[in-house]
């Protein structure tokens, strides 16, 4: 328990304490003081090191206890036993309309925050998606690359493939020719060259250039 302060002319004193906050006769408080345990009495306020305090209705239950269930009823307690019953209507329904405007506050509180917060969540669906869809932009961008890259490798390859095909049958018709100049110069150094020779099948002198 945390001591606050007391009144100056009676024993009565400002206390805090697990689960609330009020005040407290000092018969009922105990304090350390030279090695004993002494009553809170106005004589040891000094040496205890507590100080004087003025108690003052509204500030103290407006400070202390406005979230509190019997703030409402804080005007019977300010008029005390004066407190006549005709006012008592009066008092309530001013008080209702209060708790109304306290209740559509905080509603509209709540509001603010769900929307607040379903903003914040259609924000972050957004940048999700956008996230998404540049993501997917860059597979497609990598793909589409890679398409052209194989499609440049099948072009070079095939190229080269024709390139050789092309040389081989240059090469293949060149040794064709040079065997049968050949053959034939060998049939004329022989005199054996006829005007309309006889061919047979694969006779090179037969063959036209």
């Amino acid at each position: 328990m945390e001591i606050h302060g007391c009144l100056a002319d009676r024993p009565w004193c400002d206390v805090s304490f697990y689960g609330g906050r009020g005040w407290v006769a000092g018969q009922y408080v105990q304090a350390l003081y030279r090695s004993n345990r002494v009553y809170v009495e106005p004589e040891y306020y000094r040496p205890l090191g507590i100080p004087t305090v003025v108690f003052e209705f509204d500030r103290y239950w407006d400070r202390n206890y406005r979230g509190r269930d019997f703030y409402r009823d804080r005007d019977r307690w300010r008029r005390g036993p004066d407190w006549i019953e005709e006012g008592d209507w009066q008092w309530r329904r001013e008080e209702e309309r209060r708790d109304r405007q306290r209740r559509q506050q905080a509603e509209r509180r709540e509001w603010e925050r769900e929307q607040d917060r379903r903003d914040w969540e259609r924000q972050r669906t957004r940048e999700r998606e956008q996230a998404r869809d540049r993501q997917e932009a860059r597979e497609r961008q990598q793909w589409q690359r890679e398409r052209e890259r194989e499609r440049r490798e099948w072009r070079d390859r095939g190229r080269d493939e024709e390139r050789r095909e092309n040389g081989s049958a240059e090469n293949y018709q060149g040794a064709r020719k040079e065997e049968r100049a050949r053959q034939l110069r060998e049939l004329r150094r022989d005199g054996e060259v006829r005007t309309v020779p006889k061919c047979v099948f694969n006779d090179f002198a037969c063959e036209n250039d």
